[in-house]
């Protein structure tokens, strides 16, 4: 069709039909980041790039991704390039004021002393806010809704060999795109607890049980903080809960033996 179009129009045409693609490889990279994909991620707004050098999204989100590998001076060049080419861009306010400090917002979590319990578990702001833009701009594909469940399924199974941080990092990346899900919020529960973020775990698992006052994993994990706070007839009724909610789960859990430690 654009071949019939005088210069002008074709090239608009054809402006056109580039955008288009540009922003469907965007959001794809999106997509990527969102469960926990980075590289790939990495790799879709790079190709972006290579078609349109100036395309905002990408320039953020590159950015972002290389900040949060500590690749700190390649990162800043493409935030920089950002506010040249795109002042107005509805990013260049965060990244305006993150650029000035970006050493300190990105720096990687110090080892703590043998023995000292785990307690990096909230998500940071910059975290928060780059899941934020990119769920913006996300178009929900069977794709996503797959890598999500995937990944929601990989944090269950850190939870339950105890592996709470990993738990905490795959979680993290589902609950922005289903934050009315009772599972989703059970599972973040459930790693903010093992993580020994008390009052985080029970704000989450609260809400999940609000979402789905039956959940087994919400009334589980709801069990073991009460037990581990003391509240002995708490952790009874939740794990009581459990059993004539989810039996099943409740016997894989071993939730005879938890009543047991109880009594």
């Amino acid at each position: 069709m654009a071949r019939k179009l005088d210069p002008p129009h074709r090239l608009r045409c054809l402006d056109g039909a580039l955008e288009m693609a540009l922003a469907v490889r965007s959001r794809r990279g999106n997509s990527f980041y969102l469960i926990g994909n980075p590289d790939s991620a990495l790799a879709e707004h790079r190709r972006v790039l290579e078609r349109a050098p100036d395309y905002p999204e990408s320039l953020f989100f590159v950015g972002a991704i290389l900040l949060e590998q500590q690749k700190i001076a390649e990162g800043r060049k493409y935030w920089e390039r950002l506010l040249k080419v795109a002042p107005d861009s509805p990013r260049a306010p965060l990244v305006r004021d993150t650029l000035p400090k970006a050493e300190e917002v990105f720096k990687p979590h110090g080892q703590l002393p043998a023995g000292h319990p785990p307690i990096a578990s909230e998500p940071t702001p910059q975290e928060v806010q780059n899941l934020q833009e990119a769920v913006q701009n996300t178009q929900r594909t069977p794709e996503l809704e797959k890598g999500l469940d995937q990944l929601l399924a990989e944090g269950e199974r850190d939870l339950d060999e105890g592996k709470y941080q990993d738990a905490r990092d795959a979680v993290v990346r589902v609950m922005p795109m289903r934050p009315n899900d009772a599972r989703t919020a059970a599972a973040l529960g459930g790693a903010m607890r093992g993580l020994g973020r008390a009052e985080m775990a029970q704000r989450t698992l609260a809400h999940a049980l609000q979402l789905d006052p039956k959940q087994p994993r919400a009334l589980y994990e709801m069990g073991k903080l009460r037990a581990q706070q003391g509240d002995k007839g708490g952790a009874l009724q939740s794990f009581a809960a459990l059993q004539a909610a989810d039996p099943k789960f409740a016997r894989s859990h071993k939730v005879d033996d938890e009543i047991a430690r109880l009594r």
